[in-house]
């Protein structure tokens, strides 16, 4: 296969990205989930990110954590926050990158 210039992680996480975008729903305020650690990891920006975006993850990857909506994306949104951060920042997260924990 010739290669055009697209790195192959690059394409691996595109190509799985849109796998998720053709089967994800929207989580529901209240669902319980976890963080999937590899699909953020493997993000190609993730090593540009912000360090504290970086440590919060990293340092909570085994965490159940609640679905929030945040108050500017309140219908089926597709980022969504935690209950339970209590970072001043309230991260966002796609719900691609949440894992659905069953109840």
């Amino acid at each position: 296969m010739r290669n055009n210039g697209v790195d192959p992680k690059e394409l691996e996480y595109l190509l799985r990205t849109k796998e998720l975008e053709r089967r994800e729903e929207s989580l529901l305020e209240g669902s319980k989930v976890k963080l999937d650690l590899k699909n953020i990891q493997d993000h190609p920006d993730y090593p540009r990110l912000i360090p504290e975006y970086r440590e919060w993850v990293e340092g909570h990857s085994e965490n159940i954590f609640t679905v929030e909506y945040d108050p500017k994306y309140p219908i089926n949104p597709k980022l969504v926050c935690l209950a339970e951060d209590t970072t001043p920042a309230k991260w966002l997260f796609w719900i691609g990158d949440l894992i659905r924990i069953k109840e």
